[in-house]
């Protein structure tokens, strides 16, 4: 896909993140040879300079000694990246490849700015399962999931939910929404943050409702885990989609901004709302969703039941 960026933010924390890495890259360059994958590596010490000219990848390494910041590294991302379209791709993923060629069709159309690719359902494989689909990268031996209440009967699979994981982008406008928050450090709250900061604007995300991802489970290093970051992002979370409107540009455009010659002003939402009537986009995000809390609020019911 000659319009389609990757970027993929990375710390080396254990080895699970370095084979998980390794599976990722193996994988992406094999079913997107046309794509451009940009590998951000935010850290101490430079680990992953190495795989480079072997996997074919635009490299960045930002020296880093603090906690690990996936929002910067992405924003590192945005600014590198040639091409149209671009994916926030986490490194422990795999997706189907019709699910990606899918919502770059619709990214192509202009009406749609940006797509989740899958229904939110996660799929984490873990044990003898992970070990044949990370030998094989077959991804059809993993069975889909159409909902969280479904039983796998397979000790190696576990189901949840979550919005992020591959999201896509039409890169000009995520420049011009301010990227990833660059407040939040770690991880936790920026993925979707950056979601719902630009549905107050009016630019309201196209979910699948069908296809899922795969999750290659992993062990948790200090950033992924629930760390003394996990307030703070939620505090800036809640004060970036508390604002109006009127607030939350001048926020973007004094605070988050990537490229001041390219940020968000009242002329692109207007043109954004005159696209939103025509093509109902608010209805069926609100349907899509109103689809995904169901389904959320009856697994966590069958849940408690279980327990």
């Amino acid at each position: 896909m000659k319009s389609l960026t990757f970027i993929l933010p990375v710390r080396i924390d254990n080895a699970d993140r370095w084979n998980n890495l390794l599976t990722c890259l193996q994988f992406l360059t094999q079913s997107f040879p046309d794509s451009e994958i940009i590998l951000i590596e935010d850290s101490s010490i430079s680990k992953c300079a190495t795989l480079s000219p072997e996997y074919k990848i635009r490299y960045l390494f930002k020296e880093n000694a603090g906690n690990f910041s996936r929002s910067n590294s992405v924003n590192s991302g945005i600014m590198m990246a040639t091409r149209k379209f671009v994916v926030v791709y986490d490194i422990d993923i795999l997706i189907l490849k019709s699910q990606i060629l899918k919502a770059v069709k619709i990214l192509e159309k202009g009406r749609k700015f940006i797509i989740l690719p899958h229904n939110s359902i996660f799929v984490n494989v873990s044990g003898k399962l992970k070990d044949q689909l990370v030998k094989d990268l077959n991804l059809k031996i993993i069975p889909i999931f159409s909902n969280l209440l479904i039983n796998s009967n397979n000790k190696d699979i576990s189901l949840y939910s979550h919005l992020s994981g591959v999201v896509m982008f039409n890169k000009k406008l995520l420049i011009k929404l301010g990227g990833f928050n660059k407040k939040m450090i770690s991880y936790g709250w920026e993925d979707i943050e950056i979601l719902k900061r630009a549905a107050k604007l009016g630019i309201f995300y196209y979910s699948f409702s069908s296809g899922n991802i795969i999750h290659l489970d992993h062990a948790r290093g200090t950033d992924s885990a629930h760390n003394e970051y996990y307030h703070t992002n939620k505090d800036e979370f809640l004060h970036a989609v508390s604002m109006n409107r009127n607030k939350l540009l001048e926020y973007i455009r004094n605070e988050l901004v990537l490229d001041p010659d390219n940020v968000i002003n009242q002329t692109d939402i207007d043109s954004i709302k005159r696209s939103n009537i025509i093509n109902m986009s608010f209805v069926i995000f609100f349907l899509s969703r109103m689809v995904i809390r169901i389904t959320r609020w009856k697994f966590k019911v069958q849940r408690k039941s279980e327990s």
